[in-house]
């Protein structure tokens, strides 16, 4: 196994672990029903956007843009192939009550927190960079198509207006903006406080307050994710047809059709480099996104499978992601 294979093995561990983690404090009674209810609002509705606005910030500004334009573009891309994927085998596996709910969860991945530990460690800090410009699409893909999906209702003008006002979307849109036009605000959330004075020395400090309320996002939501898995009877954690489904589509016939259409694309002239070709396939194969229960919670969806799917699909993710990983090199390397 080489250093690399490592890598992608030990940060899909953390999440493992972190998930059993909230799934004890549930079943030792440490969280209730209510408070892994309430904490799923917080993060979907607040901390998510708090981290979107400031890590698109922070590490994204005019040139990243006009160089990485095409990235966002390609996370939207990979949602897209990754949900056609749902609504192709949806009908084989999933009831038709349950298919808004299998949809969402087979075409969303895990698209931030293990894609940015595993391209940090291979790529450093524009490891770091090439994530978040791909997580800017993926929010937009999230917060439109995947809510969209999820809700469980047709769509009309109330639906569309809820969605417009998200605060997710909101706040990724508005963070683009500010990277790429507010150029001042991004100079103080990286400048050091002590030389800063005045108004510039509130705004910064207003921002490093947002940033760490942020930072709360990825280990809270894995752990209540895993509460809520924690709540469930033992019965009910067996696997089953639908959840078997969205494994399959999530972790092999996702990732799969993404890197037959990126291959096509490369092999037609696309102007994309090898590192970020191979984080864009890396997120395609991620798990269900840790978030997958809390949306699923916050937009009346199937809260027992996605809590399943999530626990599961990472736990796959251990062989499958680990052993995509030499194919996905091999592939861009023709």
């Amino acid at each position: 196994m080489t250093a690399a294979h490592r890598i992608v093995l030990s940060k899909i561990g953390v999440l493992f672990a972190l998930l059993i983690g909230g799934f004890v404090v549930r079943r030792r009674g440490v969280l209730t029903d209510e408070t892994a209810r309430q904490l799923s609002r917080l993060v979907v509705d607040m901390a998510l956007p708090a981290l979107a606005f400031a890590q698109l910030v922070r590490t994204i500004d005019g040139p990243a843009l006009r160089e990485g334009w095409l990235l966002p573009l390609l996370a939207l891309l990979i949602f897209v192939v990754a949900q056609i994927c749902g609504l192709l085998t949806m009908r084989v596996f999933s009831a038709p009550g349950g298919r808004r709910s299998y949809v969402f969860l087979a075409a969303t991945p895990n698209w931030v927190f293990l894609p940015l530990l595993i391209a940090e460690a291979l790529y450093g800090a524009a490891g770091t960079r090439t994530v978040f410009l791909y997580n800017a699409g993926a929010l937009l893909a999230l917060f439109t198509l995947g809510v969209g999906t999820l809700r469980a209702r047709r769509p009309d003008l109330a639906l569309l207006r809820e969605l417009a006002l998200n605060p997710g979307l909101l706040a990724s849109l508005l963070g683009v903006a500010v990277a790429a036009f507010a150029p001042a605000v991004r100079a103080l959330m990286v400048a050091p406080l002590g030389e800063l004075g005045g108004l510039q020395l509130v705004a910064a400090t207003a921002l490093s307050a947002l940033a760490l309320f942020g930072g709360v996002t990825v280990p809270l939501s894995i752990f209540v994710t895993g509460a809520l898995l924690g709540a469930l009877e033992l019965r009910v954690l067996r696997p089953d047809r639908p959840l078997v489904g969205v494994l399959l589509t999530r972790l092999l016939l996702a990732p799969a059709m993404t890197a037959l259409v990126l291959w096509l694309l490369l092999r037609a002239g696309l102007a994309l480099s090898p590192s970020a070709a191979l984080v864009g396939l890396l997120i395609s194969a991620m798990p269900v996104a840790i978030s997958g229960g809390l949306f699923a919670e916050r937009f009346d969806g199937d809260v027992p499978l996605a809590a399943r799917a999530v626990f599961y699909s990472t736990l796959g993710a251990l062989v499958s992601v680990p052993a995509a990983f030499p194919l996905f090199e091999k592939l861009l390397a023709r």
